[in-house]
């Protein structure tokens, strides 16, 4: 009797840790960007994960030395859900995505899913994608 009582004080206690602690993180987040064209300045890149905050606010950011050819970057331990990223080569160094007099960027940029608009910079519904239990690799190509 008493192996019963502490069996199942254990595991009510186990369970009850589980659900405390949150959901567990689910996967690795790999992202190819490339071509780098120029080894000046760095990539900026954010990971954001609602279309409320999306191009605002990002969940996660990493800057990354930028090299000719392809540049990785990896965000660990993301929980399961939908992510966008963008990307762009900061050349001048001045922490910015410069443009012109239009408006256009005038350093190299990029999105999840090659997210692209006629008009105007590409939009969450462009660029999101789905992060299950399971690492992602993603590609992103430079404009």
């Amino acid at each position: 009797m008493f192996t019963i009582k502490r069996t199942t004080a254990l595991a009510t206690a186990s369970l009850v840790s589980a659900v405390l602690a949150g959901p567990v993180a689910a996967a690795d987040l790999t992202v190819t960007i490339g071509p780098v064209k120029q080894s000046a300045g760095e990539l900026m890149v954010a990971v954001y994960n609602s279309a409320d905050t999306f191009s605002e606010t990002a969940l996660t950011a990493q800057r990354a030395p930028a090299k000719e050819g392809d540049v990785v970057v990896t965000f660990n331990g993301l929980d399961a859900g939908e992510y966008a990223v963008m990307v762009f080569h900061d050349v001048n160094g001045n922490d910015k995505l410069d443009t012109n007099l239009l408006g256009m960027p005038s350093e190299p940029w990029g999105a999840s899913l090659q997210g692209k608009r006629v008009f105007g910079a590409p939009g969450w519904d462009d660029t999101r994608f789905s992060v299950a239990d399971t690492n992602v690799s993603i590609a992103i190509k430079l404009n």
